[in-house]
Parts: structure tokens; sequence; C-alpha cells
């Protein structure tokens, strides 16, 4: 069997390629992807970068994981959550926050307690309150 190594000049033309093609293809959520799991208002896959703690609704953070963010960094870790659920934002800092977020974001309500209530996981609900309460301390 043969094999084709590519250059550093050629890779970028294959992600190209790639970029293209897994959409065209179906290779997306639901149908047989590592993105199988993602329902409609999960992040989309190209947005997981985009978020201080992506997987904050599936791990719980720690003291440590907070421990030397600063106050306006706390706040954006502790909304990035409440807008991943779409929820929207009143102040002039969360909506340009949002903003930010380009296609990341799909606004959808602006009840925070329902959200929080109804649909957060555990991990949410705890790494929220615990974000809060290092913020409250600051």
């Amino acid at each position: 069997m043969s094999s084709y190594k590519i250059g550093r000049a050629g890779l970028p033309v294959l992600i190209t390629l790639v970029m293209l093609f897994i959409p065209a293809y179906g290779f997306c959520a639901g149908q047989g992807s590592v993105f199988e799991n993602l329902t409609e208002d999960s992040p989309q896959p190209d947005c997981y970068h985009e978020w201080m703690f992506p997987d904050s609704d599936k791990e719980y953070l720690e003291k440590a994981d907070l421990a030397g963010l600063t106050k306006d960094q706390l706040w954006w870790a502790r909304n990035e959550i409440f807008a991943r659920h779409g929820y929207i934002f009143k102040s002039d800092k969360g909506k340009k926050y949002v903003q930010s977020l380009g296609t990341c974001y799909t606004p959808r309500h602006g009840d925070a307690d329902a959200m929080m209530k109804n649909e957060f996981n555990d991990y949410e609900r705890r790494n929220v309150e615990l974000i809060r309460k290092i913020e409250s301390s600051k």
C-alpha cells in the first residue's frame, strides 16, 4: 500500500476540503458522527473554542479552576452557561458578550430562574452557584 504525505502547504487545502464535504454529505449531528449526541440546543461543534469552560455542562468546576480568574472572567464563565441555553441578556455587558459569540449564540428566552430550574443539569446548576459564590467574594 502506498501512502501520501501532505506537506505544510497542502494542509490548509485538506482542511478546507474536509470542512466543505462534511456538511455536504451529512456527517453532522445525528448522522453517525462524533457529534451524534448534540441536540439542537447544543453549541455547534465549531463553537467549542468560544467557551472558557466548554465542559461545564459535563464536569463540576472546582475552586482551583476559578481561583486565578478576575471578577470579569468569573462573570464570563458563569454567563457562558446561560448563553449556551439561549438566555436573552438584558444588560449592555451581556448583550455585547453574546454579540461576540456570533452564530454560537441563539437567543431563546430571558427567565434565568426558570432556565436554571428547568433546563440546567446538575453540573450547570452547581457550577453557576460556585462561580457566584467566588464572584461575590471578590
